[in-house]
């Protein structure tokens, strides 16, 4: 990895860290075009990976697909179709098509990407993301039994790495939500959000997830303020982190209807 990547990715690290979504926006955009002029293709990919990423966690769905069409000819003919780098790029592509409710699509990205890795058995980190996403594509189909499957693969694949296992049970979770089994689904948000508690890593984004998907569970079993600080919670980390995008609005809209609820019983949350 050249220095200019590796300073990219140390100052990534510091925008992440700060509370000021603006800048790392920025940021990502100008190394991001700045490396397409220069033709700098290690720093063009690594870049790119990370603001299509950050955009289709805003909802710039369109934005991020444009970014891959600079990438996805790169990562082909510097790694070719059979490697780690066209498997990762899969996977993450798969990733946009669900933001995109595309699950079908992301399914055939999915499978691409796991015949590939039949190639590199020893590619656990990348098998772990396949599973992981590609639960979340059953998941949005409601095939729980095919989701379950692959989150609990995922699951025994990252028990030791505690920031891809508290990803993971957040989405074993929202599979449960699913399945109604709401009791279960709150005790596994509760060892997630543990997890993010302890403050071993930064990850603002499932963090924030994390908090939201804990609200929408004590919602559904009658907890209704503890569902509302939840929410709000999840509110103050996109605030701080994110800013405003469709993941965000919908936490908003979640969170008011708890609080109409108990605006309705006279409660008074917070």
């Amino acid at each position: 990895m050249s220095p200019v990547t590796i300073r990219f990715l140390e100052q990534l690290d510091q925008f992440y860290n700060s509370d000021n979504p603006s800048e790392l926006i920025n940021f990502l955009d100008k190394t991001f075009w700045e490396s397409v002029k220069s033709e700098n293709t290690e720093l063009l990919i690594a870049s790119g990976n990370e603001y299509a990423g950050y955009l289709r966690v805003s909802g710039k769905i369109k934005e991020a697909h444009e970014v891959y069409e600079k990438i996805i000819p790169l990562i082909k003919s510097s790694y070719g179709i059979f490697s780690r780098e066209y498997t990762s790029l899969l996977i993450n592509l798969g990733n946009l098509y669900i933001a995109d409710c595309a699950y079908i699509k992301s399914l055939e990205l999915f499978s691409e990407a796991e015949k590939i890795l039949s190639e590199f058995p020893e590619e656990r980190n990348l098998y772990a993301a396949l599973y992981n996403n590609r639960s979340t594509s059953f998941r949005m189909l409601s095939d729980t039994r095919s989701a379950k499957k692959d989150i609990l693969n995922a699951l025994d694949i990252v028990k030791n790495d505690p920031q891809k296992r508290a990803v993971s049970l957040i989405n074993l979770s929202e599979i449960l939500i699913l399945s109604g089994e709401f009791s279960r689904a709150d005790k596994i948000i509760t060892e997630s959000l543990e997890i993010f508690e302890r403050k071993i890593f930064f990850d603002p984004v499932h963090y924030a997830n994390a908090l939201s998907t804990a609200g929408e569970i004590n919602y559904y079993l009658g907890n209704y303020l503890r569902s509302q600080v939840f929410y709000a919670r999840s509110l103050k980390e996109f605030d701080n982190h994110m800013g405003n995008n469709p993941m965000k609005e919908r936490i908003l809209n979640n969170y008011c209807k708890v609080r109409k609820i108990l605006e309705d019983y006279n409660y008074e949350g917070t």
